[in-house]
């Protein structure tokens, strides 16, 4: 099932009730004819996808595996107009979150008594940095990170993750203080890589270099800034070598 009753949150979501022998794929074809596609692996539970692209039509459509091939279960041709932030403020497949969720109530506690949002930002930045340790041994297992998602409560708990996790993590955290956050993938340097973009009110869409002080300049990327590469000089310091393929 596909409900597109809110596209123009910028968003829809889709449940699977059948069995779960066989591997299933959802993509979604935005209006510029990028194509998103995420292993699908919930059953019996709504699943939130995020309309990335702004106003447009996007084609949603359930496919599963039968031996090498798929066959689509089901489609729909969505037509959305949601607001320039709605996909980055909401919780979603690859950043799930409830109000009730330890990242959460952290984020709410670091943003407690914060001057303004730079200072919240530079909080949660801060934390998820300090806090998580780079998981080796989940990188070499999960290979490509297209097939793996974040599991927000399990990294809080082992505070370990790859990039993927690093991300999710921070831009749940935004989001629940309803500051807009993509969570991107693309190339840091020739490495696929996880990392995020953040919106001010004063700066717009801040993309892979952040100042927090007006001096010092930081890369938004915790993954990097946790395995000792915070200072910008000493990994892509150009933000030119940063490219994005996804949003999400």
């Amino acid at each position: 099932m596909i409900d597109y009753s809110k596209p123009h949150r910028g968003y829809v979501t889709v449940r699977y009730d059948g069995a779960d022998a066989e591997r299933r794929i959802l993509r979604v074809a935005t209006p510029s004819g990028a194509l998103y596609d995420y292993i699908f692996t919930p059953v019996g539970e709504w699943a939130a996808f995020p309309l990335t692209e702004g106003a447009g039509t996007y084609t949603v459509t359930l496919y599963q595996s039968n031996g090498s091939k798929y066959y689509a279960l089901v489609t729909a041709s969505v037509a959305a107009q949601p607001g320039e932030f709605d996909p980055y403020l909401l919780p979603s497949y690859y950043v799930n979150y409830t109000g009730k969720s330890p990242c959460v109530k952290i984020a709410a506690a670091l943003a407690e008594g914060a001057s303004d949002e730079f200072e919240t930002i530079y909080r949660i930045y801060h934390y998820v940095a300090s806090s998580l340790s780079y998981d080796y041994d989940l990188a070499a297992k999960v290979g490509s990170i297209g097939g793996y998602i974040p599991d927000l409560d399990k990294i809080i708990k082992t505070k370990k993750g790859i990039c993927f996790d690093y991300a999710s993590l921070m831009t749940a955290m935004l989001r629940s203080r309803g500051i807009p956050a993509k969570l991107v993938f693309g190339y840091a340097g020739t490495v696929y890589h996880a990392w995020i973009n953040v919106w001010t009110e004063k700066t717009g869409w801040i993309t892979a270099l952040i100042s927090f002080d007006g001096n010092k300049w930081e890369i938004m990327d915790a993954t990097y800034a946790s395995t000792g590469y915070a200072d910008p000089d000493k990994f892509v310091p150009d933000p030119a070598n940063y490219k994005a393929v996804y949003y999400y």
